[in-house]
């Protein structure tokens, strides 16, 4: 079995009206899209995940999804929100594309600081092959990733958002991981471009996602 992993990049910003919705709330940011699939009766539910102030969240859901069905929860210091809505065209036939061609769109979806969605499918490489050509032309596909499918360590990456992503590879690239330490947060910082700061915050939301999907609770 075969993946590959695709940056999708909507014409004019976005793929549905609700994502010009979130763009404007300058506090929140969409980290990841847990589930999505086309109806029968041709409308779409999703599973979103927000960081930000859960209130805000909460507000934006409403104004857009206000006499849809829709709910919203906490999961940690972000928020989930379930949603059923009415697809536009290029929704509508991406999300066929996984029947259409018998193969399975991965989640977690991730959404880039840019608002592109990278999307990972897994099939033979034939019928990824065949998918590819199915995505709508008005989206610019770039495709990241390719190889064998091996479950479990790669959907625990594709949790972490791709700020996550970059500087923990970073990090255990430059030995922060070893024992002894090999890197500090300024290495890594300077690998990346970034400051000390945002690469502890970046680590931390990483070590605290792959913790809560790795360790058993009592719930």
């Amino acid at each position: 079995m075969r993946y590959a992993e695709f940056t999708l990049v909507p014409e004019g910003g976005w793929f549905h009206p609700f994502d010009r919705v979130v763009a404007e709330e300058l506090e929140v940011t969409r980290e990841a899209i847990h589930h999505m699939k086309l109806l029968n009766d041709g409308t779409a539910v999703m599973l979103y995940e927000f960081s930000g102030e859960y209130e805000q969240v909460e507000r934006m859901t409403e104004r857009y999804y206000g006499s849809m069905v829709h709910q919203l929860s906490r999961l940690g210091d972000n928020a989930l929100v379930y949603a059923r809505f009415e697809p536009n065209e290029t929704v509508a036939e991406l999300l066929s594309i996984p029947e259409d061609y018998e193969i399975v769109l991965d989640t977690p979806m991730v959404l880039t600081d840019r608002g592109e969605l990278r999307i990972r499918l897994i099939g033979d490489e034939r019928a990824i092959r065949r998918a590819m050509g199915a995505i709508p032309a008005n989206i610019g596909v770039t495709m990241e990733a390719t190889g064998e499918y091996k479950p479990g360590s790669e959907r625990l990456f594709m949790l972490l958002t791709e700020r996550q992503r970059e500087t923990l590879k970073t990090a255990v690239e430059l030995g922060y991981y070893r024992d002894p330490r090999e890197a500090t947060y300024e290495d890594i910082a300077a690998a990346l471009g970034r400051t000390a700061g945002t690469v502890g915050e970046h680590l931390r939301k990483a070590e605290v996602t792959l913790m809560r999907e790795i360790v058993p609770t009592s719930e």
